[in-house]
């Protein structure tokens, strides 16, 4: 990252450091083990029961964290609450029941090789809507990205199948990392204005009450 995007980091955001790099390694452990987890719960629980099981967790948990650590909470201008509800009924809804039921029906490996996938949506797309253009290093790092999800994939021995039996969910698989892309870049904005630890809670708020309405 260049000192440029650093300045441009709005106040709400972690510092730069080894403990930004050990969260970054702690998020990515975790997300590495995620699929296998999900798929072993999901013998036992139902998408939709499992999605409101752990979403209450996870938006009290985020609770506790912004009222740790960011301080008063900025006003909400009016014309901001649309886009945050848009966002949580798709970054948190739509997301989470193309994620959930497709990792159902494909493989671990397979869902966690078309998530990868997602940093290379967002760029596109960001350059579509010319919030960037980013440069070939970036380009070269998400391909190295998804090579290396890839590899540790095949590495591990899971099975990755692509045929008529899996076929259902990896569409919603590629779904979701779509889905996750637009709402990354349509969340940019509100980031820069309220801190991204603040949007990411309040999205996940009205995910939340959507996926516990259903479950």
């Amino acid at each position: 990252m260049t000192n440029v995007e650093r300045k441009a980091l709005p106040p709400g955001s972690t510092v730069f450091g080894l403990s930004t790099d050990l969260a970054l390694l702690g998020m990515a452990v975790i997300w590495g083990v995620n699929f296998s987890v999900i798929k072993v719960a999901l013998e036992e629980l139902h998408p939709l029961a499992f999605n409101a099981l752990r979403f209450p967790l996870a938006a009290a948990t985020l609770f506790l964290l912004v009222r740790a650590r960011s301080g008063p909470s900025p006003p909400i201008r009016r014309e901001d609450v649309p886009r945050l509800v848009g966002l949580g009924v798709l970054g948190n809804v739509a997301y989470q029941l193309l994620f959930i039921f497709g990792i159902d029906a494909t493989l671990a490996g397979n869902a966690a090789i078309l998530l990868s996938v997602t940093p290379v949506w967002t760029i596109l797309l960001s350059t579509l809507v010319g919030d960037e253009r980013p440069p070939l290093s970036t380009w070269l790092g998400a391909a190295a990205t998804v090579a290396g999800m890839v590899l540790v994939v095949l590495g591990g021995r899971r099975r990755v199948t692509l045929g008529e039996s899996t076929v259902a969910g990896d569409l919603m698989m590629v779904g979701a990392s779509l889905i996750w892309a637009v709402y990354t870049v349509g969340g940019r904005g509100l980031t820069e204005r309220y801190g991204p630890l603040r949007v990411t809670a309040w999205t996940l708020w009205v995910g939340t009450a959507g996926l516990v309405a259903m479950g």
